[in-house]
């Protein structure tokens, strides 16, 4: 067990090395692009996962915890986004396929500002706008999901969509 938690530990950090090195667009906001630091907020994802699946006494940390690595590179050092404009039309988009790991993109969005710390309490309970899937209620989700799969048919069509729409208004001024 101590052996396959050092390969995991060891894995998780090739692959932060992997997705920096294949790295595509620029950083936003001042992110950190220093591996170590990446570790850190990939730790604190999981943490605030684990804390609110537990107050909830539902969910899916080990989902949440398996995902902390990725989440941590694309929010903290690839993905183009403003905090403070989360619908803006500039922005990436992420699609959380795997619905059921909400808390830990709400995790991401606690360690940005844009939710704050004290509503990790509240993930998953009735009344609250932080659900055990993401919701577009959000300003920050595009997209529900739910069933596992209907996200990839959701991103392709929301890409394909974004540059058909880039490529018609590149012709003309809007």
């Amino acid at each position: 067990m101590i052996t396959f938690r050092a390969t995991k530990l060891l894995h998780a950090s090739s692959l932060i090395q992997s997705l920096l090195l294949k790295q595509r667009i620029a950083p936003c906001c001042n992110m950190p692009t220093d591996v170590q630091t990446l570790k850190e907020i990939a730790t604190r994802i999981r943490i605030l996962s684990v804390e609110s699946t537990s107050a909830a006494n539902s969910g899916h940390p080990t989902t949440c915890s398996s995902i902390a690595e990725i989440l941590s590179v694309l929010f903290f050092n690839t993905m183009r986004y403003k905090v403070s404009e989360p619908r803006d039309p500039g922005s990436d988009r992420l699609v959380l396929s795997k619905g059921h790991a909400a808390p830990a993109l709400y995790a991401c969005w606690m360690e940005n500002g844009l939710i704050p710390h004290s509503e990790n309490k509240n993930v998953r309970k009735l009344g609250s706008n932080l659900e055990g899937h993401p919701t577009p209620r959000l300003n920050f989700v595009d997209v529900g999901t739910g069933s596992l799969g209907q996200g990839l048919a959701i991103a392709n069509g929301m890409a394909t969509l974004a540059n058909t729409w880039t490529m018609l208004t590149s012709e003309r001024s809007v």
